[in-house]
């Protein structure tokens, strides 16, 4: 309603109606993907900015299951209607407590209780076909994108999480619910050990926000390139945030001293939050946030994020091969790397090639 509201309105506004750019991270990241793929949003955006989330990822999506979240509560319902009710009568402070719950408690290994699901097909349906089916086919709306991660998105878990509860994070929680494997197998047994074998550190925390990273974002961001390079008649750009200084949002607030970006903190180089600092002209984060700003908003105005020559020291090139994904990595500088994460791709490509639905994804 929001984006058919801009094409009524916009041009009152100074804004042109046939130039809508849409973009969020995270959660608002899985939304614009959503509106990439569903036919009802034809025509009311032309372009898409996707920053830590897709419509892919384990947490893209929920579930119709909803006992889950009854059984959460320590009750019983016999039915949705039921159910429903038992919720609605909930006092705020406690279902606020069970909505957090049910997202941090579920992590990879199982279909989130709380997210979009994929309805039956009617006038008033927003998605009713699997998204990786949708983009495969290729009968989504084709825009431009810009897509892409922080180098280690799992660090917000320092945030998110009760300090007590990290520690009994197991690698049981991050094999990929999708894969359909019975947990009392042979099979997830021997996944589990394999995975804990390839992130041990020495740190068992940092092999935590290692393998958080991979398995709840950067795993599906990737694959969801490589569908649409496969499949879309316009360019799709990759990044991955490197930077890191004050103005990396959730490690500040949160004062996270492993080093890497954390999921969030991206927000700090596009808009002034209650912790940006006072920025000094000439200093490096004014450098870096000038530059975010600038490549967003070239993108925005001209669907390429570096259409100018020198105006930037790399040309930003879209992924043509879905083998080759080429990358812009925002670090000090502007960089563009090929094959990104391969030892990690590598991986799970072996992890996965014995599932029928996954053996294609990376």
């Amino acid at each position: 309603m929001a984006l058919q509201w801009v094409q009524k309105n916009i041009k009152n506004f100074g804004g042109d109606p046939n130039n809508v750019t849409i973009f969020g991270e995270s959660a608002g990241s899985s939304s614009c993907h959503y509106h990439i793929l569903s036919p009802r949003s034809k025509g009311l955006f032309h372009k898409a900015i996707l920053q830590s989330g897709c419509a892919l990822s384990v947490w893209g999506q929920g579930s119709y299951f909803y006992k889950n979240l009854i059984e959460t509560l320590g009750k019983k319902a016999e039915s949705e209607k039921e159910g429903l009710q038992m919720l609605r009568t909930l006092p705020v402070e406690e279902l606020h407590q069970l909505q957090t719950k049910m997202l941090w408690l579920e992590l990879a290994s199982k279909k989130r209780a709380i997210g979009p699901v994929i309805e039956k097909e009617s006038e008033s349906a927003f998605i009713w076909k699997e998204p990786r089916q949708i983009i495969l086919s290729g009968e989504y709306n084709h825009v431009p994108m810009i897509i892409g991660y922080c180098s280690k998105e799992g660090l917000c878990f320092e945030a998110t999480l009760p300090n007590e509860l990290i520690p009994t994070l197991s690698f049981d929680h991050f094999v990929p619910w999708m894969m359909n494997l019975d947990l009392d197998s042979i099979e997830y047994k021997e996944i589990v050990q394999k995975i804990k074998k390839f992130y041990h550190s020495g740190d068992a925390r940092a092999d935590i926000h290692s393998v958080c990273s991979d398995t709840i974002f950067v795993l599906w961001i990737l694959a969801s390139v490589r569908y649409h390079v496969r499949s879309s008649s316009s360019p799709v750009y990759l990044y991955k945030m490197t930077t890191e200084c004050v103005l990396n949002t959730l490690k500040t607030m949160e004062n996270i001293t492993y080093p890497g970006v954390s999921h969030f903190d991206d927000i700090g180089y596009l808009f002034k939050t209650y912790v940006t600092p006072v920025i000094q002209e000439g200093s490096p984060e004014e450098k870096y946030y000038r530059r975010c700003v600038k490549l967003w908003t070239n993108f925005a105005k001209y669907s390429n994020p570096t259409p100018k020559l020198k105006e930037f020291e790399v040309k930003w090139k879209p992924v043509e091969d879905p083998a080759n994904l080429e990358t812009l990595i925002i670090g000090d500088t502007l960089k563009m790397e090929s094959k990104i994460e391969k030892q990690t791709l590598e991986f799970w490509k072996n992890i996965f090639k014995k599932n029928k639905f996954l053996n294609d994804y990376l």
